[in-house]
């Protein structure tokens, strides 16, 4: 897969940007062909997870969650500062972290993040880090 989504069979000069059944002649060394058929499925999701995150009540980036246009189901989100301990956990969508732990600001850091949910009835796990600048 390349930056513009575009998928390419292995030897094969040709890309593919939709769902389909794409079938490929592939000429032997011999007086013989071999005609492969490739089946691809292209699911349409996209996420987003910031990389950068500032709760500095200037109504920008205030809160970090995963953004989607997709629907997703059984969302749990945790946020870890950087010795391990859970500073956030949710399970609804639309609710994120907003910087706070125990009442207090936490200080500008490395933070790691776990996201676990379904769309389209498929499992995702997305685990990552980010920035938080105060």
């Amino acid at each position: 897969v390349n930056a513009c989504g575009e998928y390419y069979w292995q030897k094969s000069d040709q890309s593919y940007k939709n769902s389909g059944v794409y079938t490929s002649v592939i000429k032997g060394s011999s007086l013989c062909d071999t005609t492969a058929t490739l089946h691809l499925t292209i699911d349409n999701y996209s996420f987003f997870i910031p990389n950068t995150f500032t709760p500095n009540k200037d109504r920008k980036n205030e809160i970090f969650k995963l953004y989607t246009k997709n629907e997703i189901h059984d969302l749990e989100m945790w946020v870890f500062n950087r010795w391990g301990e859970e500073l956030f956990y949710s399970m609804n969508s639309s609710v994120g972290w907003d910087g706070f732990y125990k009442g207090k600001l936490s200080p500008a850091g490395i933070y790691a993040y776990m996201f676990k949910f379904k769309c389209s009835n498929q499992p995702f796990l997305e685990v990552g880090t980010f920035t938080l600048i105060r």
